[in-house]
């Protein structure tokens, strides 16, 4: 290879294009597979930098340039990972990666970075306090990789501190903007967040509409501006008859009518509906995408489309408040009478 550069280059480009037609063949195995399943799931498709180091094309065989101009053809993300001697450099680095593949990719929801947050990191002549990336600079590192499509990939969770793990959903909140007292928020956000709660027993209203997406982990808030309000929960906002749906996509244009909500949505990928009880219908651009009564959430597609989710019928509402009421009472007649039983037997026992 010393005497003859040419023939090494070649057998480079050999080993390049090998790599990639893997990549197209691999790519379109899965595809067919996932239209088997009938169902819409990402592909995320995870290589190593060869911008910043071009050197990473002799080393490992592949040009990230031959896999990004597979992104026309096949819908995959594409996950970049940079190699273990840059895991020392400063968080910044995942801007400056940024703007290497900016030009090149042409849709920045469909590219994201690779965090190695494992303890193999060389330390000398460095000014890292530890060989594991924690605390303030893991935090940084993931705000500068989630910049481009808010994701990030850390490599791996049985080696993040705890610690770490309840912080680093709040650097990827940190570009929202929250002002208001504790029952009006004015919120301001990039893309769809959840806004934890710290109490119980309220309804929130977004924009003067009563919202029903919101659980045990909060709020979901849609990107854009939005007013939150809260209102004291009623007997029937809670507990059994209460309807709870949880949805992080971005969404606009809710309406409600009855106990049918409609509203268009928008996600570069899958996204996850899940709700406390069964609803009774839920259709997705007019087609019929109810899950069976044991499933308790459902994949909805990528992309724009109307959603429709009637949580009850009239008749079903009815059977369920009734059924809350009644069982209420039963409840509160079977501890009336253990109170009673309980002073019958303590006047019972003064009298004796």
């Amino acid at each position: 290879w010393k005497r003859n550069p040419e023939a090494f280059q070649a057998f480079l480009d050999f080993r390049t294009s090998m790599t990639r037609d893997l990549h197209a063949d691999f790519l379109e195995v899965i595809e067919g597979a996932i239209r088997e399943k009938g169902k819409d799931m990402e592909i995320i498709v995870t290589a190593m930098d060869t911008l910043a180091h071009p050197e990473i094309v002799e080393d490992c065989g592949i040009d990230i340039r031959d896999v990004i101009a597979l992104m026309d053809a096949h819908p995959f993300t594409l996950q970049v990972e940079d190699p273990a001697r840059s895991w020392s450099g400063l968080p910044s680095r995942y801007a400056d990666y940024f703007e290497l593949y900016k030009p090149l990719v042409k849709d920045p929801s469909r590219l994201m970075f690779d965090i190695n947050c494992i303890p193999d990191r060389d330390l000398p002549g460095t000014v890292l306090p530890s060989a594991l990336a924690t605390g303030t600079e893991l935090a940084t590192t993931l705000y500068y990789a989630a910049r481009p499509s808010g994701r990030a990939a850390i490599y791996s969770e049985s080696t993040v501190l705890p610690t770490d793990i309840d912080l680093l959903s709040y650097v990827l909140g940190s570009d929202v903007t929250i002002e208001g007292t504790r029952t009006a928020f004015d919120i301001e956000a990039r893309r769809p967040v959840t806004l934890f709660l710290g109490r119980s027993g309220v309804v929130p209203f977004i924009n003067g509409v009563k919202w029903p997406f919101f659980g045990q982990r909060g709020v979901s808030i849609p990107a854009g501006r939005s007013r939150l309000t809260f209102k004291k929960a009623g007997v029937l906002d809670q507990g059994g008859t209460a309807f709870r749906i949880t949805f992080n996509g971005n969404f606009s244009d809710l309406k409600s009518s009855g106990n049918a909500f409609i509203l268009k949505y928008d996600s570069p990928t899958p996204i996850p509906l899940t709700f406390s009880r069964p609803p009774e219908k839920i259709y997705v651009d007019r087609e019929n995408r109810t899950p069976s009564l044991d499933r308790a959430g459902l994949i909805l597609p990528r992309g724009r489309h109307d959603l429709e989710i009637v949580t009850e019928t009239p008749a079903v509402r009815a059977v369920n408040v009734l059924g809350y009421l009644s069982s209420s009472l039963f409840y509160l007649l079977g501890l009336g009478a253990v109170f009673l039983l309980a002073g019958m037997y303590i006047s019972a026992k003064v009298k004796k």
